[in-house]
């Protein structure tokens, strides 16, 4: 049975929560949080902000069969391959793998 994502977060203060049951399946799956990118660090969640929004870079590239297999994803959150991104549109959070 897949898991459902939630179309938007239900805490303000951590819009990204409802993409944290993906984030915990990659790592889980042998995925990494990038410590750091730029001068930018992760909370303990994975994320932090900058002017784009809540970011989470991983180490490696998405596992997308992965993602499809056990996610059911609602509309408003989109898979992008090509990007190797998870983006939901509600919140301006963002998944991101590392580039092949």
């Amino acid at each position: 049975m897949k898991t459902k994502i939630k179309p938007q977060s239900l805490f303000q203060q951590q819009p990204y929560e409802n993409l944290k049951p993906i984030v915990e399946a990659l790592i889980e799956a042998g995925n990494r949080v990038s410590p750091t990118f730029g001068s930018h660090t992760p909370n303990r969640d994975g994320f932090y902000m900058d002017r784009d929004g809540w970011i989470c870079d991983l180490e490696f590239p998405i596992d997308f069969d992965l993602i499809e297999y056990n996610f059911d994803i609602p509309a408003s959150i989109r898979i992008n391959k090509s990007e190797n991104t998870i983006s939901d549109d509600k919140s301006w959070s963002q998944i991101r793998g590392a580039v092949k």
